[in-house]
């Protein structure tokens, strides 16, 4: 059941459901009255598998979105996924029960899947000063860089080239909506996307390494510099060899990065003021 928190109008969230609006990505339960131009493009596959096609998915904005406490700054933090994943199904949700479902996830308590469980731990370490884990659960914002999804019977990413691909129009708009003064990146594809939406960049300057897993080939965990936005490109929590997220704690490369990054970031916050 949402609360009072899930049903404010912050100017945030009010700018965010505008945005949808325009670009047409406002959740539906059918193909017919989603209003995206490459939804006919993007759905082709399911058709051709026979599989239902889910269209969009409201993002996350937390009603503290931008008080998250960095070092004591105040930062506005996004963080950026792949999809929800082809074994979801559920009915449009309406905006504010999308606040109430992934705020509840973000808690510690409630944190019972693997990504979320990963959000809450990366929060955690970012707002590190910040004791109410209810509040740091409203701190941020959460977007998908793919809006739509495949269902198939497993939780693997079912994006195609051509929806990565008309998707990331809509993920530049997003954060030219929300100014993100740090942007997490959960995956390969979060990752490069955005990489390219915030060029030019720039690695930190002790060099673009910042954690690295021992003794295996997994993804790094990069921060990068651009403009007045630092950018922590990081393995999917989920996805993470031998990181089981039930022991509530990031592996040490893991903290080590984002540690960086909020030094980073610190640093930027701090010279504009």
């Amino acid at each position: 059941m949402t609360d009072e928190s899930d049903l404010a109008a912050t100017p945030e969230r009010e700018a965010i459901k505008t945005l949808y609006r325009r670009l047409g990505i406002v959740p539906s339960r059918t193909e017919s009255d989603f209003g995206c131009k490459w939804c006919k493009e993007c759905s082709q596959r399911a058709s051709t598998l026979g599989k239902p096609f889910r269209t969009g998915g409201w993002p996350y904005v937390g009603v503290e979105y931008g008080r998250a406490k960095v070092r004591g700054v105040e930062a506005r933090i996004l963080l950026v996924a792949m999809d929800i994943g082809g074994n979801e199904r559920s009915d449009a949700e309406t905006f504010e029960d999308a606040q109430w479902r992934w705020r509840r996830y973000a808690e510690e308590r409630y944190a019972e899947n693997p990504h979320m469980r990963g959000v809450h731990l990366i929060m955690k370490r970012i707002a590190a000063n910040e004791r109410d884990d209810e509040a740091r659960a409203r701190q941020f914002a959460l977007t998908n860089a793919v809006k739509c999804v495949t269902e198939t019977d497993n939780k693997k990413s079912t994006a195609t080239g051509k929806m990565q691909k008309n998707c990331k129009n809509h993920l530049g708009e997003e954060i030219s909506v929300l100014k993100p003064d740090l942007i997490v990146t959960q995956g390969g594809y979060p990752a490069w996307a955005t990489g390219t939406l915030l060029t030019p960049l720039t690695p930190v300057p002790e060099g673009k390494f910042c954690g690295e897993p021992r003794g295996r080939a997994q993804p790094k965990a990069l921060v990068w510099i651009s403009a007045s936005t630092v950018l922590l490109t990081t393995p999917h929590p989920a996805r993470l060899k031998g990181f089981s997220w039930e022991r509530r704690q990031l592996p040490d490369f893991f903290q080590k990065a984002i540690d960086k990054a909020c030094d980073e970031l610190v640093k930027i916050l701090r010279s504009g003021s």
